[in-house]
């Protein structure tokens, strides 16, 4: 068995000061140990080694608390390292003696280093403080901060049965693909169903086909998927197999509103946009979106970024003609018209601009930007109007109020759906491939082990 160890570019490190500390940080250092048996690996961690010297006395025992910060102030993975020894003042106390460690070196020195994830980007810095110490005069020194504190997760009864996912049961349920391979390599794909404040999956949906782009419920709880192989699949609440499919056109850019109308397409794959009204009969319109071009409000209007004009067009629902159009960008060029749009439950439309790293709000009927605000990395409105915008470091939530500064809430993502009645939204984390799931009152709900997949979707 062969193990190797390899010293890691520096992140961020904070080191706090405080008044009549027996002992002062000299050096940090991180690590990256791998172990490997007949050159194939079997393990990896992090670690991060802390050099120190006592300051006026000697020390006899000493603790360390390690923590990564976000910049919203919350915390992760609080550790703690104790080092015991006799250290006399002003000697330091090397945390990896050479700090060489290929080809050799001393085999007991990384003893007194502790395993520690790496941040992985929403943590803006690594925190490091003695917090104890024992004395050789047998006193003993506590930090005047307390240590530090993490919220404990919500504990979730896995052991029992999960709440169905049926027609009484689907509001504020939770959507997940995740798998599907490639169009080139296909693999099945699932959707799994969450209850509310639950890790478990109420409900799971195979599709064998690839690909499903975008996915969303409509306000009978019914799952709609757009599959690039099989067109739109529609699943009503509690059936794992399509109970109605729209297959005569196979775009990836969906839209979905409470009403159940629905809207279909995408550039490259059609040159027009299918809309199917609930209750009415289907027609097209001419656009090419890209992905997240589409958006429908709950009165049916559908707004389209058209990738030919560089323009956003508005259409009343059943309307063929638009009723208001507008640039999509500063930006003239079409083939750079990227970018997603959204309504909030008043209508309010979103609309993103990829090139240009802004949103812009636009009131209905307005054709001239209410707030222009930099972009996020995905969006959503909960019941408030408020947008509530991610990024891979950091998620804000943006009241469409001018006066009303972006406010940064918990750490960010790859996508992101709100509920309007509750408020509940949740993050996909694309760097740990798990969800979180935000209450109003705080509590948050953790569904690890989400691997190769896209989106989230909320039932209102």
């Amino acid at each position: 068995m062969a193990r190797a160890t390899a010293q890691l570019p520096s992140y961020p490190v904070t080191v706090p000061s405080e008044s009549g500390a027996p002992v002062t940080i000299t050096d940090i250092a991180n690590y990256s140990r791998s172990t490997t048996r007949g050159g194939v690996p079997l393990s990896n961690d992090y670690l991060y080694c802390v050099s120190f010297h006592a300051e006026t006395a000697d020390v006899h025992s000493v603790t360390f608390e390690i923590y990564h910060a976000r910049a919203d102030g919350s915390i992760t993975n609080v550790k703690t390292l104790t080092r015991d020894g006799d250290f006399a003042p002003g000697v330091e106390i090397r945390s990896y003696q050479g700090e060489k460690v290929a080809g050799g070196g001393d085999r007991h020195a990384l003893a007194n280093c502790i395993p520690f994830s790496p941040a992985f980007g929403d943590e803006r810095t690594t925190v490091v403080r003695p917090i104890r110490a024992e004395l050789a005069d047998g006193t003993n020194w506590v930090s005047k901060t307390p240590p530090a504190a993490v919220a404990p997760p919500i504990e979730v009864t896995d052991t029992a049965v999960p709440p169905p996912w049926d027609g009484a049961h689907h509001s504020g349920y939770i959507a997940v693909a995740s798998g599907g391979g490639s169009i080139i390599k296909p693999e099945p794909q699932q959707i799994a169903i969450f209850a509310p404040q639950r890790q478990r999956a109420s409900a799971t949906i195979t599709i064998a086909k690839c690909c499903v782009s975008q996915y969303g419920f409509d306000g009978s709880g019914n799952l709609i998927a757009a599959s690039t192989a099989e067109g739109v699949l529609v699943f009503a609440p509690g059936a794992t197999t399509a109970t109605r499919r729209l297959p005569d056109h196979v775009g990836y850019v969906l839209a979905i509103n409470h009403r159940g109308d629905i809207a279909i397409g995408g550039v490259n794959r059609s040159p027009d946009v299918a809309v199917y009204p609930a209750g009415g009969s289907p027609y097209r319109i001419a656009a090419a979106p890209p992905a997240g071009g589409l958006a429908l409000s709950e009165s049916g209007e559908l707004a389209v970024i058209d990738q030919a004009t560089n323009t956003v067009r508005c259409y009343p629902r059943g309307a063929v003609e638009p009723s208001r159009s507008f640039a999509f960008s500063g930006v003239p060029y079409a083939r750079i018209a990227m970018g997603s749009l959204a309504y909030s439950h008043q209508g309010i439309l979103a609309v993103q601009s990829t090139t240009e790293h802004l949103i812009r709000l636009y009131l209905p009927g307005q054709s001239t930007p209410v707030k222009t605000a930099p972009a996020a990395g995905a969006f959503a409105f909960d019941g408030d109007d408020d947008m509530i915008g991610i990024s891979t470091l950091q998620t804000q939530i943006m009241s469409p109020n001018p006066s009303v500064p972006p406010r940064m809430i918990a750490h960010g993502g790859a996508a992101i759906a709100a509920e309007y009645a509750s408020r509940r939204f949740a993050v996909r984390d694309a760097f740990r491939n798990e969800l979180t799931i935000y209450e109003t009152d705080g509590t948050q709900t953790l569904v690890p082990q989400l691997f190769r997949g896209t989106g989230v979707a909320i039932s209102p």
